[in-house]
C-alpha cells in the first residue's frame, strides 16, 4: 500500500536539513583546515613573504581543479589570481583578500600566533579575521559551487594579493600597473564592514561602500638661535607640543557625510548635524559611535617627532602625522586646522601623496544581493551603508575600473568591538560559526548577483 504522500513530507524535509547540515559542517572544516594552514604561513608584513601563503593557497585550489596565476612583484611578493571564465556575459564579480598580516607578539597572546590553533569553537591565529579567513571563505565558497555542478554566466575572480597591509606597492596596485587585466571585473568584494548590531528590537548589517581619504604630511618649525637656557626665547621642540596638542584628534566638520546620514536618518531620525553624530550613536549603541565618529570629519593623528635643539642654533622640529579626510575633501581642510591652532607660529607643511576617497552606489545588483542574504539569515534586518574610517584595496578598483567594490564580510559571533580589539591586536580568531555564515554569504552572492549563475546541465 502507498503512503499518502503527506505522511512523508516531515521526513523528507529533516532528511534535506540533516544532508545540508552535513554539507555544511563539511564546507566549515574544510574552510578551517585551509585557513589553519594559511595562518601558519607567516606573512608578516614587513617584509611580506606571502609567497608561502600563496602556495598553501594554490594547492587547495590544484586540488579542487581550479586554475590560477601567480604573479611576483618582487621575490616572495606574491600576487595570486584565479579566474573562472563564465558561459554567458553576466556580470564579473571579483573576490578579493590579502595574505600579508601585521606582526604579533607571542607574549601577549595566548597561543601560538602562528599556529592555527583550533579552540573553543574558534581558529586562532594571525591574520583569522584579517584576512586570511576570508580567502578561506572565498575559496571554499567557490570550489564548493563548482564542484556541484554550477557554471557562471559572468566571470568570477578569486584574488589573494600581497602588501595590502603597508599600501599595495607590491599587490593591488602593482597588479593594476602590470597586469591591468586580471582585476578587471564589474563587481568586487573585499573587507572593510559586515559588522552586525543589534539595537533594540532592530537588527543591523553595515556595508563598507566608500573609505576615508588616507594621507600623511611632515609639519617643520623653526625657532631662531639663542641660549637654550633663556627660558623666554621661542624653542621649536615646545611650540611643537603646544601645535600637537591643539591639532592631534577628531575634528568635527560642517557636513554631515551621506553615509552617516543615511544611517542616521534610519535609527535616529533626520536632522542631525555632525556635531551630534557621536553622543547620538553612542546613546543608541557604544560600538555604533566607534563607527561613525570618525566619519564626521578630519582625523589628525602624529606618528613621529624629528628635532634637533642646539645652543646658539636655529632649533628645527619635524612632525610626521597621519591623516584622514572625508570623501570629496581636499587638504585645504586640514590646512585650515593647522592655521587655526598655529596662530602666529611660522611652520611649513610637506604633503605625501593622498590617496582612498572613493565611493560606489547602493543601488546596484550587488547591493541587492546582499541585502537578501541578511534579511535571510535575520529575518527584518537591515542593510546600511558606512564609510571605511581607514584604507583598504577598494579605491584602487574604483578608480581604475570604475568597479563596484564593497566591503562586507558578515560576522554574527565576534561583536565589531571584539573584531576590533584583536584584528591587529593579540589572540586574534575566527569563530567557527562566522566561519560558516561566510562560506554561505558567498555560495550566495555568487549564485544570485545578476542571475549569473546556471546548473550546468541545464
Amino acid at each position: 500500500m502507498a503512503l499518502d504522500s503527506r505522511e512523508t513530507r516531515p521526513d523528507s524535509r529533516r532528511a534535506a536539513t540533516s544532508r545540508s547540515r552535513v554539507r555544511v559542517n563539511e564546507l566549515v572544516t574544510e574552510a578551517q583546515n585551509l585557513l589553519s594552514q594559511l595562518i601558519r604561513a607567516r606573512s608578516c608584513n614587513p617584509p611580506g613573504d606571502e609567497a608561502a601563503a600563496v602556495a598553501v593557497l594554490g594547492a587547495y585550489l590544484r586540488r579542487s581543479g581550479i586554475d590560477f596565476t601567480v604573479y611576483e612583484a618582487e621575490p616572495g611578493r606574491a600576487n595570486l589570481v584565479s579566474r573562472i571564465h563564465g558561459v554567458g556575459d553576466g556580470p564579473s564579480l571579483l573576490l578579493l583578500s590579502h595574505m600579508d598580516t601585521v606582526d604579533a607578539d607571542p607574549a601577549e597572546w595566548s597561543s601560538d600566533p602562528w599556529g592555527g590553533m583550533v579552540r573553543d569553537g574558534s581558529v586562532w591565529g594571525r591574520g583569522a579575521l584579517d584576512l586570511k579567513g576570508q580567502a578561506a571563505a572565498q575559496a571554499v565558497a567557490v570550489a564548493s559551487l563548482l564542484r556541484s555542478g554550477v557554471a557562471f554566466r559572468g566571470d568570477v575572480v578569486l584574488a589573494a594579493t600581497a602588501d595590502e597591509e603597508l599600501g599595495s606597492r607590491c599587490g593591488t596596485r602593482w597588479l593594476l600597473d602590470r597586469h591591468p587585466e586580471a582585476l578587471r571585473t564589474d563587481y568586487a568584494l573585499t573587507h572593510g564592514a559586515g559588522d552586525r548590531m543589534v539595537l533594540d528590537d532592530r537588527v543591523v548589517y553595515f556595508c563598507a561602500t566608500a573609505e576615508r581619504v588616507t594621507a600623511e604630511l611632515t609639519v617643520t618649525i623653526t625657532a631662531p638661535a639663542g641660549l637654550t637656557m633663556l627660558a623666554e626665547l621661542p624653542n621649536a621642540i615646545a611650540e611643537a607640543g603646544r601645535l600637537v596638542s591643539k591639532v592631534a584628534g577628531q575634528h568635527v566638520g560642517d557636513t554631515l557625510l551621506e553615509e552617516v546620514a543615511v544611517v542616521m536618518d534610519a535609527l535616529a531620525g533626520p536632522g542631525r548635524s555632525p556635531g551630534e553624530v557621536a553622543a547620538t550613536a553612542g546613546s543608541i549603541h557604544p560600538a555604533l559611535r566607534t563607527l561613525l565618529t570618525p566619519l564626521t570629519g578630519a582625523t589628525l593623528v602624529p606618528a613621529k617627532i624629528v628635532s634637533t635643539s642646539l645652543a646658539g642654533r636655529p632649533s628645527v622640529c619635524e612632525i610626521h602625522f597621519d591623516c584622514w579626510l572625508l570623501p570629496g575633501r581636499d587638504r585645504k581642510e586640514i590646512e585650515a586646522v593647522l592655521d587655526a591652532a598655529a596662530v602666529e607660529l611660522p611652520y611649513q607643511v610637506a604633503w605625501r601623496p593622498i590617496r582612498g576617497g572613493s565611493r560606489s552606489p547602493t543601488s546596484t545588483p550587488l547591493w541587492g544581493a546582499i541585502e537578501s542574504f541578511v534579511r535571510h539569515v535575520d529575518g527584518g534586518s537591515l542593510l546600511l551603508p558606512l564609510c571605511d574610517a581607514g584604507f583598504t584595496d577598494s579605491h584602487w578598483l574604483r578608480e581604475r575600473y570604475g568597479t563596484v567594490a564593497y566591503g562586507f564580510f558578515p560576522m554574527r559571533e565576534m561583536t565589531t568591538s571584539e573584531a576590533a580589539r584583536t584584528v591587529h591586536g593579540p589572540d586574534e580568531r575566527m569563530p567557527l560559526s562566522d566561519l560558516a555564515l561566510q562560506i554561505d554569504f558567498y555560495r550566495q552572492v555568487i549564485t544570485s548577483i545578476g542571475n549569473s549563475a546556471c546548473d550546468r546541465q541545464g
